[in-house]
């Protein structure tokens, strides 16, 4: 079992769903992240640009990640509620599709939907964001470079892994919470002392971030990134 796998069965004793009920869906995200770099630190900027890299939306209240996000075969769609994304999902599975990723981190379900007890769970913000949190610090202990672990949570092909760190560096100048969410959600675990939660990224010679063009990438089994065009339910 996975440290990832370890930290997501840990949730199982919480009211997640309770917990983050109270939050707007384009906050939840967020929320979800700024606990989630707590428990693991793992750099809380990374979480954030990460998000807005994969499953960023534009709405009345700015640019967040969305939880209610899937995309299936290099379609990515917003859905306006977990339920309605889990039917789309569920018609989709019994149509025959089992590579698919979830949520506000896009994890994909055929490579570690097993880390979770279902489906539904996997649209849960804080699990979601809990194992790409553990699963980013895992590749952080195995680089010891946070440029490198954040290019690995998508690919491991260079080429694809470059690309998709250039798409973090340049959205994390976007990554900060208004002072309402920063002061939200529940107290902090403990923060393992080899995961140091510092940032060594900077933006200032990032290429602009693309949030316009799908970018499939099925060269890796660890991750299927997707940058998303607008897409409706």
């Amino acid at each position: 079992m996975t440290l990832a796998i370890l930290a997501v069965s840990q949730l199982s004793s919480f009211s997640i769903t309770d917990a983050f009920a109270a939050y707007p869906a384009h906050q939840s995200c967020d929320v979800a992240a700024a606990q989630a770099a707590r428990q693991t630190g793992t750099p809380i900027e990374v979480l954030r640009a990460i998000g807005r890299v994969e499953s960023g939306r534009t709405t009345d209240a700015g640019f967040h990640p969305w939880p209610w996000t899937v995309n299936v075969e290099g379609r990515g769609r917003w859905f306006e509620s977990r339920q309605a994304a889990l039917s789309y999902l569920r018609q989709r599975q019994a149509d025959g599709s089992r590579s698919f990723d979830v949520g506000c981190f896009q994890i994909n379900h055929r490579w570690h939907g097993d880390a979770f007890s279902n489906l539904d769970a996997m649209f849960e913000p804080m699990e979601n964001a809990l194992y790409a949190a553990t699963f980013l610090g895992d590749l952080y202990q195995e680089f010891g470079d946070w440029p490198k672990a954040i290019g690995a949570y998508h690919s491991r092909t260079e080429i694809h892994a470059t690309r998709y760190t250039a798409l973090v560096v340049a959205r994390l100048d976007m990554a900060q919470l208004p002072a309402a969410v920063q002061l939200a959600g529940t107290p902090a675990g403990s923060r393992s002392p080899d995961r140091p939660p510092q940032t060594i990224l900077t933006s200032s010679s990032a290429p602009p971030a693309s949030a316009g063009s799908l970018f499939p990438d099925g060269d890796t089994p660890r991750r299927s990134f997707i940058a998303f065009a607008p897409a409706t339910n």
